[in-house]
C-alpha cells in the first residue's frame, strides 16, 4: 500500500464515520416526524451591522458592478447560527430581497438546522439606526419560524 493509498484510506474511513452516525440520526428523526406537532417559535432581536471601525461584524467580500446602482439593492442570503441556549447548534435560513431604505421589509425562512429543520416563515426588518457615511446599522429582527 502506498503512502498516498494510505492518506486517502485513512481520509475516507474519518469521513465515513461521522456521515453513518448522522444518518442513523436523521433517520430516527424522520421516522418521529410522523407524529410530531409543529411549532411556532418568534425571536426578536437588533442586529448591529457595523462595517466601520477597528471591529467591524461585517465585511464586503464582493460587489456587482451595478449594486450600489441598483434600485432593489439585490438579494440577501442570511444565516442565523444560535451558539447557546435551547437552540445551541441550530440556524435558520434567510434568502430574499431586502430593500433596506424600505420603512420594513419581508423576508421568507427557506428553512434550518438542528431545531429548526423543515423550518419555514418569515422576518421582518426594520432599520433602526442608519449611517450613510460609514454603512453601519441596527435592524431590528422580528422572526416567525414554523418548525417540528
Amino acid at each position: 500500500m502506498t503512502k498516498l493509498t494510505l492518506v486517502l484510506l485513512l481520509f475516507l474511513i474519518g469521513i465515513a464515520i461521522p456521515l453513518v452516525h448522522s444518518t442513523n440520526e436523521v433517520d430516527e428523526w424522520i421516522q418521529k416526524l410522523h407524529h410530531a406537532k409543529e411549532k411556532v417559535s418568534r425571536l426578536h432581536f437588533y442586529f448591529h451591522d457595523t462595517l466601520s471601525g477597528k471591529n467591524p461584524s461585517a465585511v464586503e467580500v464582493a460587489e456587482a458592478s451595478k449594486t450600489k446602482k441598483s434600485p432593489s439593492f439585490l438579494v440577501v442570503a442570511m444565516n442565523f447560527v444560535f451558539t447557546t441556549g435551547k437552540f445551541n447548534g441550530s440556524s435558520l435560513t434567510i434568502l430574499g430581497r431586502n430593500a433596506t431604505l424600505q420603512p420594513l421589509r419581508e423576508m421568507p425562512i427557506i428553512g434550518g438546522t438542528g431545531a429548526f429543520r423543515l423550518a419555514r416563515g418569515f422576518v421582518t426588518a426594520k432599520t433602526y439606526f442608519l449611517n450613510f457615511t460609514s454603512g453601519d446599522a441596527i435592524v431590528q429582527y422580528h422572526v416567525v419560524a414554523i418548525h417540528y
